[in-house]
């Protein structure tokens, strides 16, 4: 069976910069401070960038992206939301 490695991302944002720390799943999950960046749109993408290269989800992320209208925020945010694409089964469920 394969092995879930979810983690979570924490952004404290403050007026310039925005705190980042990134926890693994679990009650014993190791929690680390990534760092501190720009509060600019840029600046986030750029982030999502570098933690998505070594997301298990990546692979569907880039799938995603071959869909018109889908760039890569959009498919990132989408793959955090929805997770599992396996458990809807159809248009309707998801939508619900």
């Amino acid at each position: 069976m394969e092995q879930d490695t979810a983690a979570f991302v924490a952004m404290d944002t403050l007026k310039e910069t925005i705190a980042v720390a990134v926890a693994e799943a679990g009650r014993s999950g190791e929690v680390r401070f990534v760092g501190e960046i720009p509060n600019r749109a840029d600046a986030v993408r750029r982030l999502l960038d570098k933690l998505a290269r070594t997301w298990t989800l990546r692979p569907l992320v880039e799938a995603l992206q071959a869909m018109r209208g889908i760039a890569f925020l959009s498919a990132v945010v989408l793959v955090a939301e929805i997770g599992d694409f396996r458990r809807v089964a159809n248009p309707r469920q998801l939508m619900a």
